[in-house]
């Protein structure tokens, strides 16, 4: 029976040892907006946010935060940004 339980936990260790961990890749980006009324962007590959910026304080939007869920794994909201100073409407979803 010693035999037996010595292999079993050779195995175990053999088991654990030959395993490998994924680091998983991340991603970050966050910036001021300037553009857009001192907004303050971040995002990930899942979804973005916008904290309203401090130029808006005397106006009827002065605060807030957006939160916007992404199609794309990539970072986004710099095109989106780019696009509303088009007049594209971020607030629209244009695939």
């Amino acid at each position: 029976m010693n035999t037996l339980l010595k292999i079993a936990s050779i195995s175990s260790l053999i088991l654990l040892s030959s395993c490998s961990t994924k680091t998983p890749q991340t991603s970050v980006h966050a910036r001021y907006v300037p553009e857009r009324m001192d907004d303050f962007a971040f995002e990930n590959d899942k979804v973005a946010f916008r904290v309203y910026g401090p130029a808006l304080t005397d106006s009827a939007e002065n605060n807030g935060t957006d939160c916007w869920l992404k199609r794309v794994d990539y970072p986004i909201v710099d095109k989106w940004y780019k696009g509303h100073e088009q007049g594209i409407s971020y607030h629209e979803d244009h695939g």
